[in-house]
């Protein structure tokens, strides 16, 4: 009987990566349809004497297994290569048990490799598609691997050695439906049911209108137009509009250092690095959370995390075009939509956000805690179609 389901990549359990979250909740969908699902995540901290099946423990209900973080130029050539670990594994339980292995933006030659041991073997390889990098800023050698894996994955692996696909977003969707046989769209979702969401902080509305961020932009703010976001907020509180932006990830050198040209006062607030789970109760604290993405590939290709997560503590977005979260934004409802990637934009997003009054905000908090169009079961019964359909 093949009843066990194998989610693989670099998965940091239990909430240290994005990844981890989606691996969690695509796991739990997989519960729900009478799978046993084991997950083989990464750890940074591991012996790398350590053989793979003396790591098995549990998360959330789930028995996983983990490979060390790769820390070296050899080590990460093992790891872009090699399929050992997840071969011992997969013999732990027998290969004629499980059902599929889902691949979580895998390294290309060993997803390769998978490809013609599955097949032997009666396995299903499902890939489960997250990011299109752009150009890697890893130091020589490193950025060159990375680049020619992106590419050969994404241009040669996806196409032509994977028949079955789950799609983080539209645009994963769209540009690999009719070129993989198989494909079933699963955006970034939560578990309400969570223990972190039912404890996350309940809303109150500020004295002065708060805007929480979480994360890091990128040293050139190439993942995310913060520095945009931080000079509309200020210019706002120079004009008079009194509004405030939490940042948490980032300290005050930081912004310092990589926008000397701004003067950033008090109506900006470091938090620095802090625990997830005070970065949750920071953002449900919020009015609203920020999402400020250019609309291009490596944006489109992905899903927030954010995203899910504000929508979890039930707090609304203020974002630009990016990906295909404007499907979950009911303007004025769930979030605002922002006209543009310019200042000028983002202010006017902002002041959309603050003409709200405190009952009102109250009351949408409260509608997004209670119905969260991404709640992970939502999308349980598309994830049964698909693999009825892989089956045939």
């Amino acid at each position: 009987m093949r009843d066990i389901i194998l989610y693989i990549g670099s998965i940091f359990l239990p909430d240290k990566s994005a990844g981890a979250q989606r691996a969690l909740s695509l796991s739990k969908s997989f519960r729900d349809l009478g799978y046993k699902t084991v997950i083989v995540g990464m750890s940074s901290e591991q012996d790398r004497n350590i053989p793979v099946l003396k790591t098995k423990a549990f998360c959330k209900g789930f028995e996983t297994f983990s490979v060390p973080q790769p820390k070296s130029i050899p080590q990460w050539f093992h790891h872009t290569v090699s399929v050992k670990e997840f071969k011992e594994v997969v013999d732990y339980y027998g290969y004629e048990r499980i059902y599929a292995i889902v691949a979580m933006e895998y390294e290309a030659i060993p997803l390769w490799r998978l490809s013609g041991y599955c097949k032997k073997r009666g396995i299903h390889l499902i890939a489960d598609a997250e990011e299109w990098y752009e150009k890697s800023n890893l130091r020589f050698p490193m950025n060159i691997a990375k680049d020619f894996d992106t590419g050969l994955r994404m241009k040669y692996i996806y196409p032509k050695k994977i028949d079955c696909m789950i799609c983080i977003s539209r645009f994963f969707e769209n540009y690999y439906k009719g070129i993989v046989k198989n494909t079933v769209y699963v955006p970034g979702t939560i578990d309400k049911d969570e223990e972190k969401w039912q404890k996350v902080n309940k809303y109150k509305p500020n004295d002065v209108f708060t805007i929480g961020y979480a994360g890091h932009p990128g040293l050139k703010f190439e993942k995310e137009r913060l520095d945009l976001l931080i000079s509309a907020v200020l210019e706002l509180n120079s004009e008079g509009k009194k509004c405030r932006l939490k940042i948490a990830g980032l300290d005050r050198e930081f912004l310092e250092n990589h926008l000397p040209n701004i003067n950033i006062n008090e109506s900006v607030e470091c938090l620095g690095k802090i625990p997830h789970t005070d970065c949750l109760n920071m953002i449900a604290e919020s009015d609203f959370s920020a999402i400020i993405r250019e609309d291009k590939r490596v944006t489109k290709a992905g899903f927030p995390t954010k995203f899910s997560e504000s929508f979890g503590c039930g707090t609304p977005v203020i974002a630009t075009k990016s990906s295909n979260i404007f499907e979950y934004i009911k303007d004025g409802e769930t979030g605002i939509c922002c006209d543009g990637y310019s200042k000028a934009a983002i202010k006017q997003g902002i002041l959309k956000a603050m003409s709200f009054s405190p009952d009102e905000l109250a009351v949408i908090h409260q509608k997004m805690r209670d119905d969260n169009p991404l709640e992970y079961r939502r999308f349980t019964s598309d994830i049964k179609s698909f693999f009825e359909t892989i089956n045939i």
